[in-house]
């Protein structure tokens, strides 16, 4: 999985989801959000795990594996997201 970036993704007005990372395959371009919104695309394992003040979001997709956490404090107006990206393949190149 070499030749990877990750940027920041800027909200669209159209779509009702805040910042998101789009994971994408650089050889087919298919790209996935790391959680269901806002492609709404399906994934090989999904899971949403909610609690209070906090959710997590868990997916693979082609070999890749995200892991998304979100916190928001009960007290001040903040988010807090953490994303680990993991590539589940074999090889040392890019996965089809």
């Amino acid at each position: 999985m070499a030749d990877l970036a990750v940027t920041r993704w800027e909200e669209d007005a159209t779509v009702i989801a805040g910042g998101v990372l789009l994971p994408r395959d650089l050889d087919g371009g298919e790209f996935w959000s790391a959680a269901h919104q806002p492609t709404l695309k399906r994934s090989k394992a999904y899971e949403a795990v909610f609690s209070e003040a906090r959710v997590e979001f868990r997916r693979r997709d082609k070999d890749v594996a995200t892991h998304t956490e979100i916190a928001v404090s009960p007290e001040d107006d903040i988010e807090l997201r953490r994303i680990t990206i993991a590539n589940r393949g074999t090889g040392g190149g890019r996965s089809n």
